[in-house]
């Protein structure tokens, strides 16, 4: 596990990005310099767009999305088609994030591990 925490580059942009943050929260010194402090916020947003996650792991499956809508919920007519519409750009958005989550890829990928281990240890008996 701790190797693969090592090579996962997306849990490698979280800490870098933390690491960056702590260090920026501990400069509490800012210039009144107008064309410095451009400088500055140009710098930072370079620095964090590299800590930015994009790879999705299309593997982690999303499901029951509507599930956890309100079923119950009145919908006019007139007001379905794009309730639908909003209901699958959330849907989208949803799981991108969760395919993109590096935490919750490593805890899936221990939670497999485990599943090994005790399965391992149950066909021994």
């Amino acid at each position: 596990s701790k190797r693969r925490m090592k090579s996962n580059k997306k849990l490698q942009k979280i800490k870098g990005s933390v690491d960056y943050l702590i260090s920026k929260r501990e400069d509490t010194i800012v210039s009144l310099n107008e064309r410095k402090v451009k400088e500055e916020d140009k710098k930072n947003k370079e620095t964090l767009d590299k800590f930015k996650i994009e790879d999705k792991n299309a593997s982690i499956l999303v499901a029951n999305f509507e599930d956890a809508l309100s079923e119950d919920e009145n919908i006019k007519k007139q007001n379905k088609k794009k309730w639908q519409e909003d209901v699958d750009q959330r849907r989208k958005d949803w799981e991108e994030g969760i395919q993109k989550d590096g935490v919750l890829e490593e805890t899936l990928f221990i939670m497999n591990d485990m599943i090994k281990v005790a399965t391992k240890n149950i066909s021994k008996r």
